[in-house]
């Protein structure tokens, strides 16, 4: 971590904690009455809305501190972020199985230095029965390595043995599969989301071959998890939708089988980005119906709010796909609510597609003007949010729909000059973008609706013969063009001509 991380840490952990965190850190440090000035600098921090300096901290607390307090700032600081820390401890201790074996585990330490054998041992029966509750094979090995405290090396029994070679052999199984995961994922980042068939081939010997080679234990809960985990991550990636729908159905399944997994805030979070997985595999196979019931549990799990909006980000794109728009206007409010508050901890591909996703969704709405406000927002940061040429050129051709769906004309007539020239100054042309401006152009000036309907029609067509182009395939996939040209044409909402498309699609 740089010294600049280092000076702003104590702060960004006061900004992540929740309502119930806070709550109970202000209680803890009210204990600390010789550390009184903590609280205040605690509470200056935590109302200020943005990132303060040390010189105007200081000045927030320095009425009621000590000259003593304020030279050693610095200092103080780090002692309330350690504080923090430790009120956060005892804060999730109890809902945290691995901190209360780790507890007892130290506890049983105690015990033994003072030579209470009978102590020790039943402390240490109920941390085992624990971690063999909850599969935590690195905390059951140190159990029973914590019970030969008492025990003469040749007296340890033939079973404790047996069963520290078995907790072993899991755990190097299991590092091997999240290995073998983590390659996949380093690979995708490097190599992106299309991928050609040679990198196809060598994810398949990553992804399945190395996989049959483990041998793996599936009678553990936890490695079997992550072994549908990474089927999950390796057919998403190599564009396999049925399977990573059916793996992501089993993890499902799985977790409902053993809720305790949910006791441990790795694997909410895994299950949070599996659910994401399986989101993105139902839509591509047209199980949009499953939208509500990963919401269901996507909203029963204690995950940071990030990750929920990710989640609901993918069932925005599954309702936008489907044009059931209205199912997804409740997901839109509370994540407009709240997409400002955690942007800072998107990159700006994920922002950039965020915000992309909610322009849609209320443009599918109705909602034209806050259609409008989003695309806006992706435009007047195109430095940071258009990850690539044809994401920026649809964004301003949709703005430009969009005002034409409003009849503001005048608008689109100075938009369409701003939007010819990005489209000018970009290294690559594609007759996508001609097509559309020129349509767009021409319906802003019709008046007779058979004209209008024949020309339509006529970039329809062309559309449609767009389509088998794979580098102008591309510009299409952000966005039905066709099936609103449809609506056009048939004179009938776009919602309606999407979900008939898709009722075709989920019928074949």
């Amino acid at each position: 971590m740089t010294n600049q991380n280092k000076k702003y840490r104590l702060f960004r952990l006061i900004k992540s904690l929740t309502i119930n965190e806070k709550r109970y850190v202000v209680i803890y440090l009210s204990k600390h009455k010789k550390d009184n000035n903590l609280l205040k600098l605690y509470k200056a921090i935590s109302k200020s809305p943005a990132v303060a300096d040390d010189d105007s901290l200081k000045k927030d607390i320095k009425r009621s501190s000590d000259k003593k307090f304020i030279s050693q700032f610095a200092k103080n600081k780090h002692a309330l972020y350690l504080l923090i820390l430790d009120a956060l401890h005892q804060f999730h201790l109890r809902k945290s199985p691995y901190a209360r074996i780790l507890t007892m585990l130290h506890q049983a330490e105690i015990l033994s230095n003072k030579r209470l054998a009978d102590e020790h041992s039943d402390l240490l029966l109920k941390a085992g029965r624990m971690a063999d509750e909850y599969e935590l094979f690195e905390l059951k090995l140190e159990i029973l390595k914590a019970g030969t405290s008492f025990v003469v090396r040749p007296q340890i029994s033939k079973r404790v043995m047996k069963e520290i070679e078995d907790l072993s052999d899991k755990i190097v199984q299991h590092s091997k599969l999240i290995h073998l995961t983590q390659r996949i994922v380093d690979f995708t980042r490097i190599a992106g989301n299309r991928l050609t068939l040679n990198q196809v081939s060598y994810l398949r010997k990553q992804g399945l071959e190395e996989l049959n080679k483990l041998h793996l234990n599936l009678n553990s809960c936890y490695i079997k998890y992550s072994y549908l985990d990474h089927l999950l991550m390796y057919y998403t990636v190599t564009g396999k939708h049925y399977e990573s729908y059916i793996n992501g159905m089993k993890i499902l399944k799985l977790v409902k089988q053993n809720p305790s997994m949910l006791n441990f805030q790795l694997w909410r979070d895994k299950y949070g980005s599996s659910l994401n997985r399986l989101l993105n595999a139902s839509a591509m196979v047209g199980k949009y119906k499953l939208a509500e019931l990963v919401y269901n549990e996507i909203n029963g799990l204690d995950i940071a709010e990030h990750r929920k909006i990710l989640v609901e980000l993918n069932i925005l794109d599954i309702y936008i796909q489907s044009g059931e728009f209205k199912m997804g206007e409740r997901y839109l409010n509370s994540i407009q609510k709240s997409v400002m508050h955690v942007t800072r901890s998107f990159d700006p591909y994920t922002i950039s597609v965020l915000y992309f996703n909610l322009a849609l969704m209320n443009f599918g709405l109705g909602y034209y003007l806050k259609a409008i406000s989003w695309f806006n927002e992706i435009i007047g940061n195109s430095g940071k949010f258009i990850p690539d040429r044809y994401f920026g050129a649809v964004t301003l051709i949709l703005r430009l729909i969009t005002y034409y769906e409003l009849r503001q004309y005048d608008i689109i007539e100075s938009l369409l000059r701003s939007t010819q020239q990005y489209i000018m100054k970009q290294e690559f042309s594609f007759k996508f973008d001609q097509l559309m401006l020129k349509y767009i152009r021409q319906i802003t000036t019709i008046t007779s609706m058979n004209e209008f309907i024949a020309i339509t029609k006529r970039v329809r067509t062309e559309l449609l013969m767009l389509s088998k182009n794979k580098a102008e395939a591309k510009i299409l996939n952000y966005f039905d063009f066709i099936s609103w040209l449809d609506s056009k044409i048939e004179n009938k909402p776009f919602p309606e001509i999407l979900k008939r498309k898709n009722l075709k699609i989920e019928n074949s």
